[in-house]
């Protein structure tokens, strides 16, 4: 009995003591303060895709697009790490003024950027990125055994391959609403640092070369407007944009070779632009 008294006096002392603390409430945390930092993206999308050589041809039509891009971007402000790929492919229409136009011509873009940048807020739920980096991009245009004709005379198609290499920078704001709506613009600029248009002549002449021309003067500009909502499932966003390249004339290459009934030696890639305009629905999560 006199065990017990003892148990019955401590254990009431105890419960006595816990009850006297204050009592604390477990914090709930918000979604998004438990957001990771860590984003990886697909998407998918269509583009209206026009190349031009001014005076001398132009490829045109619709493009198919697949991405995917990794994302590190802090919540409220700090550095950000990003990189995306792409690949863009179609038939396109070729058409010129001297050598007729071939319809169905096969085309494929490859793209790749890397790119760092630091992230400032301004106010609550807004927020401005500065960025830079570089990218790398290669248009592939598959024009072997086709051809085209202008009254009796007969052209050969070749293929052409195009790689850039250039830097970026831009500036990127955001704005995300309480109800899980965002909006952002993304205005980025392009520099080329080299690019080289490789043309296979030798596809349809033996005796006529490869011919590799360097090009050094180049830019570009890409506007893109951001409109998404984020779920449990993670961001769902549609992506309008345009995409607009001017590169100037290479450096010639020591080559002869026949073109539209002329012969031409050295060798160049006009100078060309392309513009190429279309949306992205993109999933992050």
């Amino acid at each position: 009995m006199k065990n017990r008294s003892i148990k019955t006096i401590a254990l009431t002392g105890l419960v006595a003591a816990v009850s006297s603390l204050p009592f604390v409430a477990p914090k709930v945390v918000s979604a998004e303060e438990i957001r990771s930092p860590h984003k990886i993206g697909v998407e998918m999308g269509i583009s209206s895709y026009t190349y031009m050589e001014p005076s001398v041809m132009q490829l045109e039509g619709l493009m198919r697009k697949v991405g995917a891009s990794y994302d590190y971007e802090p919540e409220k402000k700090g550095f950000t790490l990003g990189i995306n790929g792409s690949y863009a492919t179609e038939d396109l229409d070729y058409t010129s003024n001297k050598t007729g136009s071939m319809n169905d011509r096969g085309n494929q873009i490859k793209e790749v950027e890397v790119k760092a940048g630091y992230k400032m807020p301004l106010g609550d739920n807004s927020s401005v990125t500065l960025y830079g980096g570089s990218g790398y991009r290669r248009v592939e245009d598959k024009g072997s055994g086709m051809s085209s004709c202008v009254g009796d005379q007969k052209y050969h198609a070749y293929d052409r391959e195009n790689e850039l290499f250039y830097m970026l920078g831009g500036v990127e704001t955001k704005i995300e609403m309480d109800s899980g709506w965002f909006y952002g613009v993304d205005l980025k600029g392009k520099w080329l640092l080299k690019g080289t248009q490789t043309s296979s002549f030798d596809d349809n002449h033996s005796t006529y070369p490869e011919v590799k021309n360097t090009q050094k003067k180049g830019a570009g500009i890409k506007a893109s407007v951001e409109i998404g909502k984020k779920t449990k499932l993670g961001d769902f966003s549609v992506e309008p944009y345009v995409d607009y390249w001017i590169i100037g004339c290479s450096e010639p290459a020591d080559a002869r070779i026949r073109i539209a009934d002329e012969w031409v030696n050295p060798v160049y890639e006009p100078g060309n632009n392309t513009l190429e305009a279309g949306v992205n629905f993109v999933w992050k999560f």
